[in-house]
């Protein structure tokens, strides 16, 4: 099985979803940086459902680009096999795509993605009817890392989220219809009610630790 490596570059980019990335294929590492303090309760909880999959990396000293060389520093760390897993950087910043463009040229697969869904893994296992959709969305409402939206503009901005924002007005209206008759919710005067089961959540805590790199 080969690896895909999720690399977070958390001071660029926050309104993250790592539920999709919970498959045994896939490690998540976040970024942060070396001032940072909070982290959302959600961003968390989805890290703790990844057990040893998932880990944080706070970064040593400041500077534009010390983040990035960070992330460089992993991506060559990972690489040690013949055979190297994928790399997906996630992140707004074009400064990596000097590094992607020379990874390749060592016939080392490493992108740069402006968002989890345009992972190519997940983009392809994401459903297509709107019937396998609200299933979809359901599932992952059902986790307990996931807040109840309790309008309808928070529940249609929320299908939208997890679908990476690729729903047409009609496509969204017919997975609204499908998670009201199927009775997965109730709309009423605009307001949600559910009648769900929350799953239990994981125990397991992924390690925070800091990058050697800097280290003297």
């Amino acid at each position: 099985m080969r690896i895909n490596y999720v690399l977070v570059d958390y001071e660029n980019i926050k309104a993250v979803d790592l539920r999709e990335l919970n498959r045994e294929d896939v490690r998540v590492i976040v970024f942060l940086g070396s001032s940072q303090q909070k982290l959302p309760t959600e961003l968390v909880v989805q890290m703790q459902s990844l057990g040893e999959r998932g880990e944080y990396v706070q970064i040593c000293g400041n500077g534009p680009n010390a983040l990035d060389f960070h992330i460089a520093f992993t991506i060559g760390e990972k690489c040690r096999g013949e055979t190297p897993p994928f790399f997906h950087i996630i992140s707004n910043d074009a400064g990596f795509d000097p590094l992607l463009s020379y990874l390749k040229t060592r016939k080392i697969p490493a992108y740069r993605h402006k968002s989890i869904g345009d992972i190519p893994i997940i983009r392809s296992a994401q459903p297509t009817s709107a019937s396998a959709r609200a299933e979809y969305f359901i599932d992952k409402l059902s986790s307990p890392s996931s807040s109840k939206p309790r309008t309808l503009k928070t529940l249609s901005n929320a299908i939208q989220t997890v679908f990476q924002r690729q729903l047409s007005d009609n496509d969204l209206s017919e997975v609204l219809e499908f998670l009201t008759t199927r009775k997965h919710l109730k709309i009423e005067d605009g307001k949600v009610t559910y009648t769900l089961k929350v799953k239990a959540a994981k125990p397991a805590v992924p390690p925070i630790r800091t990058s050697p790199i800097l280290k003297k």
